[in-house]
């Protein structure tokens, strides 16, 4: 990281090295083998997997020998030929998401991905995360969203995911909250530049306070 332009560069292409792993799961068959198999990208918008996906259904699809394709063919192979569904397909049962930069108006997004797929996190410690703020994070994003949305989004996806227990965790939920009704109270939906957009400091905050912290 020596050179002038390094670290803007890899901020610039950190999203595109993490999204090509997708391309490579589907194209080497992995999701065929392992049907399974559960694949989370997260700190990712979450749009990119089926933009991605769509676009590989078209290699597919022209990669496969009965395809009558002059030249895609030869890009193909075994792996390709094996493939029983088509990269959309593998997105849909194999992929879930690590919202952890989720906001309002989002509801086009969740009914294409699928709303059980979808797993909101706070993404501490980071700057464009939501801690110490995650209460205000929820009431922004999830306030207009229909409570049963909210129970798979704010953990039931993520228990049936990772084998969480929600027996044993339902009484600590319930004396650390948040309550559906505090996430369906009112939020402030107002824009501010300064927090990329959010009502609400976040992870800036926090880091701004660990800054001051060092000084002492």
């Amino acid at each position: 990281m020596d050179q002038p332009a390094s670290n803007a560069v890899l901020i610039s292409e950190m999203s595109i090295w993490a999204q090509r792993t997708l391309g490579h799961l589907i194209l080497a068959g992995v999701f065929e083998r392992y049907p399974t198999l559960k694949f989370v990208p997260t700190e990712l918008q979450t749009a990119w997997a089926l933009n991605q996906a769509a676009s590989l259904d078209m290699i597919v699809a022209t990669s496969k020998k009965d395809a009558k394709n002059r030249t895609m063919p030869m890009f193909g192979g075994d792996v390709i030929e094996s493939l029983t569904l088509s990269p959309t397909e593998y997105v849909k049962r194999n992929v879930y998401y690590g919202a952890s930069v989720y906001g309002p108006g989002q509801q086009e997004e969740r009914e294409r991905l699928g709303v059980d797929h979808i797993m909101w996190g706070s993404d501490y410690p980071h700057e464009e995360g939501s801690t110490p703020e995650s209460r205000a994070a929820l009431r922004w994003a999830f306030a207009d969203v229909p409570v049963d949305q909210c129970r798979l989004m704010m953990g039931g996806t993520a228990a049936k995911v990772y084998g969480f227990d929600l027996d044993a965790l339902t009484p600590i939920a319930a004396e650390i909250g948040p309550t559906l009704e505090e996430i369906h109270s009112a939020p402030e939906r107002t824009v501010n530049d300064d927090y990329m957009g959010r009502p609400f400091a976040g992870g800036s905050l926090l880091m701004r306070s660990r800054d001051a912290d060092s000084r002492f």
